[in-house]
């Protein structure tokens, strides 16, 4: 897992198309939070296949936002069940936490890209990240809260700090 490179790859696919995927966040954020949160999820896959088109040399279009709305359920259902879990480790002691968040990292990827179901999919992410260092996840789990936490501190901040989280983590996706 190259972290920085993946990181800079992120950066130049970024600033190919800066104004569309900062649009895109837009509409994504507003989606989440106009549905509660429920098609988080899926905006945050779609937001990682437009990082994806950008880099196989294609335009990004608004359209893949909405690629995996078709498994919406299922990924509200797995998003919903990790944040609880994240929370209640939070709340108990923070490490807890930040571990359940680093272990579960991949269950939304595995869902939309493998097919798998919420138990498979958390079962998935966990032995992946765990074959892959998990101290490694644990800080990029970390680093990606601080970095989206900086980027609602400054109200403007977060249409940059959301597509480079989920572009950056759909890219280290597929090295894992």
């Amino acid at each position: 897992m190259k972290i920085q490179a993946t990181a800079a790859k992120t950066i130049v696919m970024f600033f190919k198309d800066p104004w569309t995927f900062i649009l895109a966040s837009l509409i994504a954020l507003i989606l989440t939070f106009a549905t509660l949160g429920i098609l988080a999820p899926v905006l945050w896959l779609g937001m990682g296949e437009m990082f994806r088109m950008t880099r196989d040399g294609k335009k990004a279009t608004y359209d893949a936002l909405f690629i995996h709305m078709d498994k919406a359920i299922m990924l509200a259902v797995t998003g919903f069940i990790m944040a609880v879990c994240i929370v209640i480790g939070t709340a108990l002691l923070v490490v807890p936490g930040v571990l359940i968040a680093a272990l579960w990292m991949y269950s939304s990827y595995y869902m939309a890209y493998k097919g798998s179901g919420i138990v498979d999919s958390y079962k998935m992410s966990t032995f992946t990240v765990n074959k892959n260092s998990l101290m490694n996840h644990v800080l990029m789990a970390v680093g990606l809260w601080l970095i989206m936490a900086l980027g609602c501190q400054i109200v403007i901040g977060i249409f940059v700090a959301y597509p480079l989280c989920a572009g950056f983590m759909s890219f280290v996706f597929e090295e894992v």
